[in-house]
């Protein structure tokens, strides 16, 4: 059975439903399953992080979301430098050692998110910085583990504006983001990215049954 299988996709694209019925799925074949979910620079370590320099310092970082304090603490290159480089570390922590870890004990890794979403998360926000270029980024390439099988689900911006408003999603990303993020999965599609790339418009379980095609 494969031992790690990554779902991504732009924000409402379906992941976290998929995600259920796939963990499930593999329960029920008595399978050791761990669902990761992650985003660069907003893990549970990185987080911590954040907040335990709030405490001790005050003012050192902004408070989660968009507002003119966090701009203008990341109109500062060795903010943002620091900032990637930090996040970077984490994530080949996460990638390059706990996948590993889980893998070693045995457990399916379900990756709600994975290497290249990290990749266009910051080039959404970092994308004059080349952060390609930086050791740790190259590091990460390295280390991280190929998946076994990877989804991408799409969907167009529209329902994905649509689906966050229903769902009442904080800090949900403005159009031009996502059009941007679209763009940015888009091109790596074309770079086949990705094993199985599945129109998140379909019927859910028309979704789930594709996927399913393929854990078979």
């Amino acid at each position: 059975m494969n031992k790690i299988i990554v779902l991504s996709g732009i924000d409402s694209s379906g992941k976290s439903t998929q995600i259920e019925k796939i963990e499930n799925y593999l329960l029920e074949k008595n399978k050791k399953v761990m669902v990761v979910w992650s985003r660069g620079g907003y893990t549970p370590l990185f987080n911590g992080l954040k907040s335990l320099l709030r405490k001790i310092i005050p003012r050192s970082i902004p408070k989660p979301g968009e507002s003119k304090e966090r701009n203008q603490t990341f109109s500062k290159k060795y903010i943002r430098t620091l900032w990637l480089n930090i996040a970077l570390i984490d994530m080949i922590l996460l990638y390059g050692l706990y996948f590993r870890i889980l893998n070693f004990f045995g457990y399916t890794i379900i990756a709600d998110r994975y290497l290249w979403d990290t990749y266009i998360d910051f080039k959404l926000k970092f994308n004059n910085d080349n952060f390609e270029r930086y050791v740790f980024w190259k590091t990460l390439i390295r280390l991280s583990p190929s998946p076994n099988l990877s989804f991408l689900l799409t969907i167009p911006v529209d329902e994905s504006i649509h689906r966050s408003y229903l769902k009442n999603e904080p800090f949900s990303e403005n159009i031009n983001q996502r059009e941007f993020r679209y763009k940015l999965y888009t091109e790596l599609i074309e770079k086949e990215f990705w094993d199985y790339v599945i129109d998140g418009l379909m019927p859910i379980d028309e979704v789930w049954s594709n996927i399913k095609n393929k854990l078979e």
